[in-house]
């Protein structure tokens, strides 16, 4: 701006002078100016004033009385634009995040400064991870302009999560370089060229305890294992969460291990194996077992794992201890005294008086019989004990019907202390009371003494005549000789 004069012009004589001033070109206006191109009439009429022995003039400029020319050029940089943005980017801690989730952010203008369309407010949408824009913004002269960018809706915070509601502050500095606007965006308290919202997403992670259930059994069943201690380990595999652990647990019952934090959904992988050297009799199960847990995610703001053991819902390993019994097979002798013409056959029980005590092959319940035929010794049967305890039974003689015998009445007793050793194995202690150690039945014939008979005068039996006559016969030699024993005498 500024006023310039031309060099003054001298008038010796009236007339009307016409002169043109035009702004003139050196090549192209500077980016953002314009220039006053037109031709600007100056017109100057000059009298001739005789009196004041001057002359006189009136000038008009572009037909206006004016002794000035005012030229006016415009200074307009060319418009600049900028385009605000934002990033989303997804903390997937548990690895189940949806990438579906949508993410609205919010451009709000500051102090008036423009906007795209002239709106006072902007939304973008960002599915997943992405950049979303707010379009152009046309800013025409040079300055700061602020805004805000903010979160305005983001994923569900019930099912894991957590999203950014921090309203960052937006910069637009516009300057003039040589005709044109330039913007510079600056974007938080940092002034970074870009900004990037994360959200995390983590649901509360899943908590799972592995277990096996140990069994122990004899065999057979009827046995007992004695008590013992089973020692287990749970191994990871695969950098799968959880520590290298081993658990001891006394005789049968759940193994139970501590309880592993699962925080990411996937499929885990671990071992349980039974460790150590079978003690004497015992049988154990050194397999490796391949425990699979799965984390899934449900959506709910809550992962769930589910564990299979070998292919199953549960894992029992068992552990057998062989019982090798004590026994008893106790002899009954059968003493007939007497002198019967015929073997007779006596009956003999053995009764379990302990409830539940094993007994004999062929036992109905608790009772055993058998039998012997005139004198003799027989057994009722080996009876295996597989258990510590005491067992106690009854024999006897079941009192018969036949002439001539007297039955034995005695009832003999046998207790049975079975008791388990330090490794497991049986001894027995057996007692027999009733008798000297042995059992024993007597059993007495007598005959039963009966009449002659005659025969009958008249019978008409001669052989039975004759019986009798030899019968008299020899009854008088027979004291005839002791007669004469007597007379030598």
């Amino acid at each position: 701006q500024g006023g310039k004069d031309f060099a003054a012009i001298t008038f010796d004589k009236a007339g009307t002078y016409e002169y043109t001033i035009q702004e003139q070109l050196e090549g192209e206006a500077p980016d953002g100016w314009t220039y006053d191109t037109s031709e600007h009439k100056i017109k100057i009429v000059v009298n001739d004033n005789f009196e004041a022995a001057i002359l006189e003039d009136t000038t008009t400029v572009d037909g206006d009385e004016s002794y000035s020319l005012t030229i006016t050029n415009i200074y307009k940089a060319f418009e600049t634009s900028a385009n605000l943005e934002v990033t989303k980017e997804i903390n997937d801690v548990s690895g189940s995040a949806d990438y579906g989730t949508e993410f609205t952010f919010t451009l709000t203008s500051i102090d008036g400064a423009p906007m795209p369309g002239d709106a006072t407010s902007v939304t973008a949408t960002v599915t997943g991870e992405g950049t979303a824009s707010f379009g152009d913004i046309t800013y025409k002269k040079q300055g700061t302009y602020n805004y805000t960018i903010q979160e305005t809706s983001g994923g569900n915070t019930e099912a894991g999560w957590v999203n950014d509601q921090t309203a960052y502050s937006v910069v637009v500095s516009v300057i003039d370089k040589g005709g044109h606007l330039v913007a510079s965006v600056a974007y938080g308290e940092n002034q970074d060229t870009s900004l990037t919202v994360t959200n995390k997403y983590e649901p509360q992670p899943a908590k799972y305890a592995l277990s096996a259930r140990k069994v122990v059994k004899a065999d057979p069943e009827e046995g007992h294992a004695p008590d013992a201690s089973f020692t287990f380990v749970l191994t990871p595999q695969s950098g799968a969460p959880g520590e290298v652990e081993r658990v001891t647990i006394q005789n049968g019952g759940v193994v139970d291990f501590s309880e592993i934090e699962y925080a990411q959904v996937g499929t885990y992988s671990y071992t349980i194996q039974e460790m150590g050297e079978a003690p004497t009799g015992w049988t154990y199960d050194n397999a490796a077992h391949n425990v699979t847990v799965t984390v899934s995610d449900p959506g709910d703001g809550q992962l769930k794992a589910m564990a299979s053991y070998d292919d199953s819902d549960e894992l029992v390993i068992t552990n057998t201890f062989t019982v090798d019994p004590v026994w008893i097979d106790p002899p009954v002798k059968k003493v007939v005294k007497g002198n019967p013409q015929t073997d007779e056959t006596f009956t003999f029980q053995m009764k379990a008086l302990t409830e539940g005590a094993p007994m004999p092959a062929g036992s109905d319940g608790n009772v055993k019989t058998m039998t012997i035929t005139g004198s003799g010794e027989k057994e009722f049967g080996r009876v295996d004990f597989y258990a510590a305890g005491t067992y106690t039974y009854q024999i006897s003689e079941v009192a018969g019907s036949a002439k001539g015998y007297t039955y034995d009445n005695t009832v003999y007793t046998i207790t049975v202390e079975v008791t388990e050793n330090e490794d497991g194995s049986l001894s027995k202690t057996e007692t027999i009371t009733g008798g000297d150690g042995k059992i024993v039945f007597t059993n007495e014939y007598k005959a039963t003494p009966g009449k002659k008979k005659m025969p009958k005068t008249g019978d008409s039996n001669p052989l039975g005549l004759v019986a009798v006559l030899l019968g008299l016969g020899g009854t008088a030699l027979v004291a005839a000789g002791a007669s004469r024993r007597r007379e030598r005498q």
